[in-house]
């Protein structure tokens, strides 16, 4: 399932995301989310990967250590899919009403 979670530090991470039996979150493709500015007076939504020089590509973080989990929008899923290519795409849907 992806998700993101918050850490106690402030990261917001997004990945697969799996508990174990002792409650611990382990992110499989984590990538941090944060924002940046886009132009005078607007920000955007960026991510990059988690601990980029890292070997594993999986962590585990003690349950104490993150503060929310949390369904990440439509659009983050999505970007989050492209950038790993984990999954499908979930496309808008272009309905008018008339």
């Amino acid at each position: 399932m992806i998700a993101c979670i918050k850490t106690v530090v402030g990261e917001d991470l997004i990945g697969e995301l799996s508990t174990t039996l002792d409650g611990a979150f382990t992110l499989k493709n984590p990538f941090m989310v944060y924002l940046q500015a886009a132009g005078e007076n607007k920000i955007s939504v960026a991510m990059t990967p988690y601990l980029h020089f890292a070997a594993a590509d999986e962590f585990t973080f003690k349950k104490e250590h993150v503060i929310l989990q949390y369904a990440p929008s439509p659009e983050l899923e999505n970007n989050y899919r492209s950038l790993t290519g984990t999954g499908i795409v979930v496309a808008k849907p272009n309905i008018s009403l008339v």
